[in-house]
């Protein structure tokens, strides 16, 4: 049965026990390709996955006895996906799965009338310091202040179950790679020519910072002309490519980031990193 494994992004398969019993199932979703996984991909698998679980709730066909319920909502429970494989936050995994189910909700609601949605998300690690990232990223997303999600946290605490570990945190930091993720926003272009970037970083294992760049193209290709048309490459122009292009805040932290793994869009890809140096001493580019 490889065959109908998920492996790419977007593919699902759900499984579900006939007889009553406690384990009623699973919905297995497809991460892609290692290090090509995304906040936004994998909320696009989230909801594909819940929206094909929740059509066997509302189809005309019977419901297996083990999932027959008669509330108009029911629960799911899910990992943090793609921390460890595909090197996301705890909190952009936990808000990608929250958007993906929420999105699922939307559309299985056009579709049928009075239709069952999921109603209940609970997030299951076998490790408590997993377990604390994501209390700590619900927490953060729960109380921003425009709560783009409106999500209701019943219960703000964890529950320890049969199977829970605790480990030795052992210090990782030369093997974490920092993702930062750069994209140029849909209404980029302004009238003043200049660009709007949008960068994600995420800073350690539980969170993840945004910031918006506004940029001048015309300082940008003045710089690019000096420095490759013209052939006058050098540490100080360099470093003010690094200047132009980071947001403010972020400097201090790419300076101290060992790995980087810069994530763009085909908009972004065209802005030369290769160009930029954090120090005029420094002998290695930014990218």
């Amino acid at each position: 049965m490889a065959w109908i494994v998920p492996g790419e992004t977007g593919t699902s398969e759900t499984f579900i026990v006939e007889k009553p019993m406690p384990f009623k199932g699973a919905i297995i979703a497809g991460l892609g390709r290692q290090g090509e996984l995304t906040p936004w991909l994998l909320a696009q698998t989230v909801e594909k996955a819940v929206l094909k679980y929740l059509s066997i709730f509302n189809s005309p066909i019977a419901v297996p006895a083990s999932v027959a319920t008669n509330k108009r909502t029911v629960g799911i429970s899910a990992l943090a996906i793609g921390c460890g494989y595909g090197g996301l936050s705890i909190e952009s995994s936990v808000r990608a799965v929250i958007v993906g189910v929420q999105e699922a909700n939307d559309k299985i609601n056009d579709i049928y009338d009075n239709a069952i949605t999921v109603g209940e998300i609970e997030f299951i690690e076998m490790f408590r310091d997993r377990a604390m990232g994501c209390f700590m990223a619900i927490n953060h997303i729960a109380e921003e202040e425009k709560q783009q999600l409106h999500i209701l946290w019943k219960n703000r605490s964890i529950v320890k179950r049969p199977g829970s570990r605790e480990r030795m945190l052992i210090d990782n930091n030369s093997d974490w790679w920092t993702r930062i993720q750069v994209r140029r926003t849909d209404d980029a272009e302004d009238k003043d020519g200049s660009d709007e970037l949008r960068f994600t970083m995420s800073t350690d294992a539980a969170r993840e910072e945004e910031r918006i760049l506004h940029i001048s193209r015309s300082g940008l290709l003045s710089l690019l002309n000096t420095m490759s048309g013209q052939n006058r490459w050098n540490p100080q122009l360099a470093k003010s490519m690094f200047e132009m292009l980071i947001p403010n805040d972020f400097k201090e932290q790419i300076k101290r980031q060992s790995n980087i793994n810069w994530i763009v869009d085909t908009e972004t890809a065209a802005y030369p990193g290769s160009f930029c140096r954090m120090h005029c001493q420094t002998p290695f580019p930014l990218a």
